[in-house]
């Protein structure tokens, strides 16, 4: 997933207009103090686009294919070399479509950290907690890759009294290795207030 930040390094801090008035407004009724960062995913539209092209793209060249795949002899290089292309682009349909699929499910997920808490928005949905709401932070690592990959830090979860988990993943930057300044700030506010982070 793609994030943008309003706090880059170097840069000028978010200030309050940085956020939506239902976001500070839901800031207000915590009383949550000042806009310390904001992180905004994808957008649903942008993800319903990349997954649309992706698999009309592939449908395309399938169907050019399709007539070749159909003529030519099921012996030949040329045969073999264009199934398996044709295989590629059905697949590159399923995935073209998971993607739009998952952000309809999803709906763009925005965070805006506060000195006080969190506000954190999905569709029209908008919820802020406390850092009393807060029972501890936990480390989501990679548990599905193979290699050197296994165990890599993908993100943070917040676990809230109420059994409410809050993901929040680590942009791509800090997935390759770098620093994410979000994530950073979340977890010296959690520390600040002696959380567990586990």
């Amino acid at each position: 997933m793609t994030f943008q930040e309003a706090n880059r390094p170097g840069g000028p801090g978010p200030t309050t207009q940085d956020a939506p008035s239902q976001v500070r407004a839901a800031a207000r009724s915590r009383e949550l103090g000042d806009l310390l960062a904001t992180r905004h995913g994808a957008s649903t539209r942008h993800m319903l686009l990349v997954g649309g092209g992706i698999a009309a793209g592939c449908l395309l060249v399938d169907l050019a294919l399709w007539h070749v795949v159909s003529t030519e002899d099921p012996f030949s290089a040329a045969y073999t070399f264009m199934h398996a292309v044709y295989r590629a682009m059905v697949l590159g349909v399923i995935v073209g479509l998971a993607i739009a699929i998952r952000a309809l499910a999803t709906g763009q997920h925005s965070y805006y950290l506060y000195s006080g808490g969190l506000v954190h928005t999905r569709r029209s949905t908008f919820r802020s907690i406390a850092w009393s709401d807060v029972v501890r932070v936990a480390t989501i690592h990679d548990r599905r890759s193979t290699g050197r990959d296994v165990g890599k830090v993908l993100g943070y979860r917040l676990e809230l009294a109420d059994g409410t988990k809050i993901p929040i993943p680590l942009d791509a930057a800090a997935r390759q290795g770098g620093r994410d300044a979000f994530i950073d700030r979340l977890l010296d506010a959690a520390r600040e207030r002696n959380l567990p982070i586990a």
